[in-house]
């Protein structure tokens, strides 16, 4: 239980450093650990569609009218970047090395072409997909957010969500993806936290504990990313009917 204390701590330091920084190797770090942070709340987000209809579509409207949320995006696709250029300028190191072995020592590399296309595809299916709108019953109030009045019109991301995973090769495409970020997430954290323990304010016997703590929170980020896309089109989808409009 210290160990996984310690190691929250030290995840909380290296978000609060931010990457922004020109050494290759601290911004690939930081920028990843800052990353994980943002899919553990992204993920828990995810977890609102199996309270029904009214409660996913509340938790989006509040993420929406949020006054902060451009400025969120911003510094999260700049922190994508920095991982990704950092990672590039750190493969380009080694390639020798990449060439020789590419599966493994080229792994996380391979896993990340196919997380960045997954990328692109979830923000073209979601972020930018169909526009659906929805009015609230009222009545409904999400922790820590609050309560929208009856009548509230917003976007209706449950049935987006239904649009997308109804089609069983987009589903299919998002289970493949989500578990090849999961073992980029479990094989890049071990690497992280062994190169990078000194700088996060771990020493050296925190290390092995720090690493069972990002691998249990890496399977079950993976597990719960996992979750929505089956349960839409295994269970859901199947017993929703859209309204005429």
């Amino acid at each position: 239980m210290t160990g996984a204390i310690t190691t929250f701590i030290a995840i909380l330091k290296s978000v609060a450093a931010t990457f922004l920084t020109t050494d290759a190797t601290t911004a690939l770090h930081r920028s990843a650990i800052f990353l994980i942070l943002f899919l553990v709340v992204h993920m828990i987000g995810n977890l609102f569609i199996f309270f029904g209809q009214e409660v996913f579509n509340t938790y989006g409207y509040f993420l929406h009218i949020n006054p902060l949320l451009k400025f969120i995006e911003a510094y999260l696709a700049l922190a994508f970047v920095f991982h990704g250029f950092s990672g590039c300028y750190k493969t380009y190191k080694k390639k020798r090395n990449i060439v020789k072995a590419p599966f493994t020592q080229g792994r996380l590399l391979i896993s990340s072409l196919i997380v960045t296309f997954f990328v692109v595809i979830h923000l073209k299916s979601f972020k930018f997909g169909t526009y659906y709108t929805y009015t609230a019953k009222g009545g409904l109030s999400i922790p820590l957010k609050g309560s929208v009045e009856k009548g509230t019109e917003m976007r209706d991301i449950y049935r987006l969500a239904l649009e997308v995973f109804k089609n069983p090769t987009k589903t299919w495409i998002y289970i493949v993806s989500i578990s090849v970020l999961g073992f980029h997430l479990y094989s890049g954290w071990e690497k992280t936290i062994r190169s990078n323990y000194i700088k996060m304010g771990l020493n050296k016997n925190d290390i092995q504990a720090a690493i069972v703590f990002g691998h249990a929170v890496t399977v079950l980020l993976t597990v719960g990313f996992l979750s929505s896309p089956i349960y839409v089109h295994y269970f859901l989808s199947k017993e929703f009917l859209f309204k005429e409009d």
